[in-house]
């Protein structure tokens, strides 16, 4: 199984961070995720909410979690993941 994980090189990134970050009000590190996302074309969807109101209305690709939207953790022995999908139940 191939890894999920790509690595991306920031200078191609820095100056739209910088731009960003100027722009928004916002930290070069709040920046640097927002640049990415840009960068990739891809959803930025967060749960702080400092970053999405000042960004939010202006980058629709920003998008806020929302809140509440969990009724429950599952238990860590309950949950679902790969692993145990691959050994089947009970195992």
């Amino acid at each position: 199984m191939a890894g999920i994980a790509k690595r991306i090189d920031f200078p191609p990134l820095q100056d739209l961070t910088f731009q960003l970050a100027l722009q928004h009000d916002r930290s070069a590190y709040d920046s640097a995720y927002v640049a990415l996302a840009q960068y990739l074309g891809v959803w930025l969807f967060t749960a702080d909410r400092r970053l999405f109101n000042a960004v939010g209305s202006a980058l629709d690709y920003v998008q806020w979690i929302g809140d509440d939207q969990f009724e429950a953790v599952p238990d860590a022995e309950d949950a679902e993941t790969p692993a145990r999908r691959e050994r089947g139940p009970g195992e």
